[in-house]
């Protein structure tokens, strides 16, 4: 179990709205307390915000699993990626990774992609699945 953070001296928004929080408390990942007084404990790592913004993690519904990317993602507050297709075998070692691991973002995959004959990506990936009607 990793040791409760508290984040001090913050601007808090929680995705609508800009709160009068200055300090919240995260135990095992998930938001415990939140107050516009030091919310700490004995104990925890706490972090200085110095008048930074605490807001949620952004998501990015658009990616390729091209090595790096998780690691890169969460460098620019992304926690959560959609990437558009990749192989069984890659997907499978990016969820792996993301359960794993707290340097990286959560990972979500159509897995393999399909398009029209013909259509983007053939070109660049030959053979790309495709799909001519709805049978």
């Amino acid at each position: 179990m990793l040791p409760a953070t508290t984040i001090v001296n913050a601007k808090v928004f929680d995705g609508t709205t800009l709160r009068e929080w200055t300090s919240l408390r995260l135990v095992d990942g998930l938001i415990a307390e939140c107050s516009t007084v030091d919310v700490s404990h004995d104990g925890d790592v706490v972090i200085d915000a110095a008048g930074g913004t605490v807001l949620p993690g952004l998501i990015d519904a658009h990616i390729h699993l091209v090595p790096g990317a998780l690691e890169q993602s969460l460098t620019f507050g992304v926690t959560t990626v959609l990437d558009m297709f990749s192989k069984p075998e890659v997907v499978a070692r990016a969820r792996k990774q993301a359960s794993s691991r707290l340097d990286v973002a959560d990972v979500r995959s159509s897995s393999i992609g399909a398009t029209a004959p013909g259509g983007h990506p053939s070109l660049m990936y030959a053979p790309f699945p495709s799909l001519a009607g709805a049978e």
